[in-house]
C-alpha cells in the first residue's frame, strides 16, 4: 500500500547508505565530549549506589533504600564499574543505548509506514538535543526509553502480521516491556498505550478472539514478571519516599506542558531569545500538524487505503499524547511530570515529526522545512557542546586539592554532596556534612565554635542548598576572616581562616 507516494520509492540501496549516515552521525553526536564534563550529583549517586552489595540492590528487598533506585540500570552498573570507573567509560552504555534507539525508531517507522518515515524519524532522533543530552548521562532514563521503544516496535510488528500463532515478536515485546518497567517506573505509561491501542485495533480490525486471547496472556506475563516492581513501588509510595518530588516540583500546569514541548523540540540549550524560540516552535508545530492532518484527510475523502494510514497515524499520535496526558493527570496527585522521567516519549515525538515531513509531497516545502528543523537542532547542539552544562565537581575538587592543608576541615552543604565531591577529591581531610535548612543561630554557633577547636582553616563547599546560613555564621564571627570564594557551575567553594591576633 502506497501512502506517501513518491517518498516511498526510496530504494533499498539508497536507504542503506542514508541509514548508515544517520547512525554514524548519531554515534558521533553521542560520543563527542562524552567525558569532558564531570558527573553531576545524580550521576555520581548512581555510581555510589551501584557500589552497594547485590543484596542491597536486590528487587526482593523492599525496606531500607528507595525501591525505585534498585532498578535494572543500577544492577547493570554494579557489574559494569568492575571494568572501570572513568567518566567516559561509565557513560558509554548510555551512549550506546541512545544510539540503538535511532536504529529502532527507523525500524518502527518502516514497519508502520515505509522507509521514508523511518529515515526521517531516525534522523530527527539522531540530532535531538534532548536525546543526545540523556545519551551522555550515566542514569537510567535513556535505558527506559530504549526498552520502551523496543517494546513498541515489536508491538507494531505483531499488529502488522496479525496472525494466529505465537512468534518471537510476542516474546520480545513482553521482555522489552518488563526491562523498561524495571529501568524506570514511568515506562508503565507506554504499556498503557499499547493496551489501549490494542483494544482499539482489535475492535476496528475485527482481529477476533485468537488475537485478543494472546494479547491478554502477554499482558498477564508482563504483570507477573513486573509484580515485584509493583509491590516495591507501592511500598515506596506508602512510606512517602517520593515526598521530595512533590515538594520540589509540585503539580504541573499548562506552562509545564509548553516547556516540555520546547525541550522535546530544541532541547534545554537553545538560546533564550524570545523571537527565535517562537519561530522555532512554529516550525515544529507546522510539522506536527502535517503528520496529523494528511492521513486524516485521506480517511475523510475515502481514498483507497485511507483507513489504514489513519490507524497508523493514530498509533503515532496516541503513542505520544496518551502517556503525556496520563502523566499530567497523575501528577496532580503524585508528581511525575519531569522532563527526564518522560524521555520514553521522545522517540514517539520524533516519529511524529518524521511522519509530518514525509507526508509533505511538495519538495520545495518539504526540504526547506526539514532543513529548518535540522538547523534548529544543531543550534542547540552547539550550545550543548561549547557551553558547560553539568555541575563542575571536577573543577571544585581540584581547586580544594591544590590548596588544602592537613589540618583543614571541609563543611559540605548539603550533606549529600559528599558523593560527587569525593568522587574527584583526592586528599583525606576532616569532613563535616551540614544538611540544608540548618538555620538555627545557636546550632550554627556551636558548629563554628567546635570547628575552631583544633583547626585554623575552614572550607565550605556548597551545592543543592540555597540557604547560606552557615556562610553568614562564619562571616559574622570576629575570630574568622574569609580568604577566598570561588564559584563553579553548580558548586561554590569558600575558604575561611582564623584571624591573626594583633600584637
Amino acid at each position: 500500500m502506497r501512502f506517501f507516494g513518491k517518498n516511498e520509492t526510496v530504494d533499498a540501496q539508497k536507504t542503506t547508505y542514508l541509514l548508515a549516515a544517520i547512525l554514524l552521525l548519531a554515534a558521533a553526536l553521542r560520543l563527542y565530549t562524552l567525558g569532558s564534563e564531570s558527573f553531576w550529583y545524580d550521576e555520581a549517586y548512581s555510581v555510589a549506589f551501584a557500589h552497594r552489595s547485590l543484596q542491597e540492590l536486590s528487587l526482593t528487598h523492599f525496606a531500607g533504600l528507595p525501591f525505585s533506585d534498585r532498578n535494572l540500570y543500577h544492577l547493570f552498573l554494579h557489574f559494569w564499574i568492575q571494568l572501570g570507573e572513568g567518566d567516559t567509560f561509565v557513560r558509554l552504555p548510555s551512549a550506546l543505548a541512545g544510539w540503538s534507539s535511532v536504529f529502532l525508531l527507523y525500524l518502527l517507522g518502516k514497519t508502520l509506514f515505509d522507509r521514508a518515515v523511518g529515515l526521517w524519524s531516525a534522523a530527527f532522533l539522531a540530532i535531538s538535543p534532548l536525546h543526545v543530552w540523556y545519551s551522555q548521562e550515566a542514569r537510567m532514563y535513556i535505558f527506559a526509553s530504549t526498552f520502551s521503544l523496543a517494546s513498541v516496535f515489536f508491538f507494531a510488528r505483531i499488529l502488522k502480521s496479525a496472525n494466529d500463532r505465537w512468534n518471537m515478536d510476542w516474546v520480545a515485546m513482553v521482555v522489552s516491556a518488563c526491562l523498561a518497567l524495571y529501568a524506570h517506573y514511568v515506562a508503565v505509561l507506554v504499556v498503557i498505550f499499547q493496551n489501549t491501542y490494542s483494544l482499539y485495533h482489535t475492535s476496528r480490525r475485527k482481529l477476533g478472539w485468537p488475537f485478543f486471547r494472546r494479547w491478554v496472556l502477554s499482558q498477564i506475563a508482563v504483570f507477573l514478571v513486573a509484580l515485584l516492581w509493583l509491590i516495591g513501588l507501592l511500598y515506596q509510595q506508602r512510606h512517602g519516599w517520593w515526598g521530595w518530588v512533590a515538594r520540589k516540583y509540585g503539580p504541573p500546569h499548562i506552562g509545564n506542558l509548553i516547556t516540555l514541548w520546547q525541550q522535546f523540540s530544541v532541547g534545554v540549550t537553545f538560546p533564550d531569545s524570545h523571537p527565535w524560540r517562537l519561530i522555532a516552535m512554529l516550525i515544529f508545530a507546522v510539522t506536527l500538524l502535517s503528520g496529523a492532518i494528511s492521513p486524516l484527510l485521506s480517511y475523510v475523502k475515502g481514498t483507497q487505503g485511507g483507513e489504514a494510514p489513519f490507524d497508523r497515524s493514530l498509533f503515532v499520535v496516541l503513542y505520544f499524547l496518551l502517556p503525556l496526558v496520563l502523566a499530567y493527570a497523575a501528577s496532580q496527585f503524585t508528581p511525575m511530570f519531569i522532563t527526564r522521567y518522560l524521555i520514553p516519549l521522545l522517540p514517539a515525538y520524533c516519529l511524529w515529526l518524521g511522519l509530518g515531513i514525509a507526508s509533505i509531497h511538495i519538495r520545495w516545502v518539504q526540504w526547506p522545512l526539514a532543513l529548518a528543523l535540522v538547523l534548529l537542532s544543531f543550534v542547540s547542539l552547539l550550545n550543548l557542546y561549547q557551553l558547560p552544562q553539568k555541575e563542575d565537581w571536577r573543577g571544585a575538587a581540584a581547586y580544594v586539592d591544590s590548596q588544602v592543608r592537613p589540618d583543614d576541615v571541609i563543611f559540605l552543604v548539603d550533606g549529600d554532596i559528599f558523593i560527587p565531591f569525593n568522587r574527584y577529591y583526592r586528599h583525606v581531610t576532616d569532613e563535616q556534612r551540614v544538611w540544608r535548612g540548618l538555620d538555627d543561630p545557636q546550632k550554627l554557633g556551636e558548629l563554628v565554635d567546635g570547628a575552631i577547636v583544633g583547626h585554623r582553616r575552614f572550607w565550605i563547599v556548597r551545592s543543592h542548598a540555597p540557604d547560606r546560613a552557615l556562610d553568614y555564621a562564619f562571616q559574622r564571627d570576629p575570630r574568622l576572616v574569609q580568604m577566598d570564594r570561588r564559584a563553579y557551575l553548580g558548586v561554590e567553594v569558600s575558604l575561611f581562616q582564623v584571624a591573626r591576633r594583633k600584637t
